[in-house]
């Protein structure tokens, strides 16, 4: 028996959607970064401005709704997301002038980084902004999932953000 090609392409479709899941369960979500402000062909600049954070899904763009602070934390976890990082080092890693020059003009006001005391509680309200975001993207991915706790044997919380991220420098 044959299967017509209406078949075929309900059952291509399936696949489609199971191995975007797959991915998703692997390496996590994809997510795309927005910096304006930046003259073309340059690197991040000390004038330029994290502007959004979008969940990229099924060829949708979903905006991850954070406010200037937790657009900081986002980008600074997105670009160190290969080592879990505690509060200290967050706030050390996001002074501005500091070891790894984090110069982004939403984060200018940072003189000493996001302040360790506070790191938990942005974890938590940029974990309902992706629950958000995941919902109407419609994906069963929790937000803990994504942005991940880990105990350390010294009883110290590290955070990682799981996925995959671009960064999209605009001049506007």
């Amino acid at each position: 028996m044959y299967a017509s090609d209406g078949t075929k392409r309900i059952i291509e479709e399936l696949e489609y959607l199971e191995t975007g899941r797959r991915q998703i369960r692997e390496r996590g979500p994809h997510f795309r970064i927005i910096h304006r402000y930046n003259p073309q062909f340059t690197p991040c600049g000390p004038h330029e401005e994290i502007a959004a954070v979008y969940l990229i899904h099924a060829g949708n763009a979903i905006q991850v709704r954070l406010g200037t602070i937790l657009l900081t934390l986002f980008d600074f976890m997105a670009r160190h997301n290969q080592l879990a990082q505690t509060a200290v080092q967050i706030e050390r890693g996001t002074r501005t002038g500091g070891p790894r020059r984090f110069n982004h003009a939403s984060a200018s006001d940072l003189t000493s980084g996001i302040l360790r005391r506070y790191v938990r509680v942005y974890i938590d309200r940029i974990r309902v902004a992706l629950g958000r975001a995941l919902r109407e993207a419609v994906l069963d991915t929790e937000p803990a999932a994504v942005l991940i706790s880990e105990e350390t044997a010294l009883n110290q919380t590290e955070y990682r953000l799981r996925g995959t991220f671009e960064w999209l420098h605009t001049s506007e």
